[in-house]
Parts: structure tokens; C-alpha cells; sequence
């Protein structure tokens, strides 16, 4: 991710993009930014990115069945 991205996609994190309902420890989750897609998890207060991904580098989106 570019570093001119990163500051912002901080931000976002920093706002806990979990769902309200959800905070199981052991779940990963994800959130789409700007073309990446940011793979986390959360363990307490610490949120902890595990993958960024850029999708068009990746092949686009891919339907699930």
C-alpha cells in the first residue's frame, strides 16, 4: 500500500471496522480501502493487520458461490 494510503487506512482501523455484534478473538476480518483489502484481527485493544492485498493485483474481486 502506498504510503501516502497508509495514514488514512490507520484511521479507519483505529475506528474498529468489526462489526458492533462480533468480537470474537479468534475471527479474522477484513475491510476494503481504496483498492487494497486489509485482512486483521483484534485481540483485546490490540488490532493486529495480518494482509494487505491489492485486488486489482490480485485479479478483481472473485464471486463466491
Amino acid at each position: 500500500m502506498p504510503e501516502n494510503k497508509q495514514t488514512a487506512a490507520v484511521k479507519i482501523l483505529e475506528q474498529d471496522p468489526r462489526p458492533a455484534y462480533d468480537t470474537d478473538e479468534t475471527r479474522a476480518y477484513g475491510v476494503t480501502f481504496s483498492g487494497f483489502d486489509i485482512r486483521f484481527k483484534v485481540h483485546g485493544d490490540v488490532l493486529t493487520v495480518f494482509e494487505v492485498v491489492d485486488i486489482e493485483a490480485a485479479g478483481g474481486y472473485k464471486k463466491v458461490k
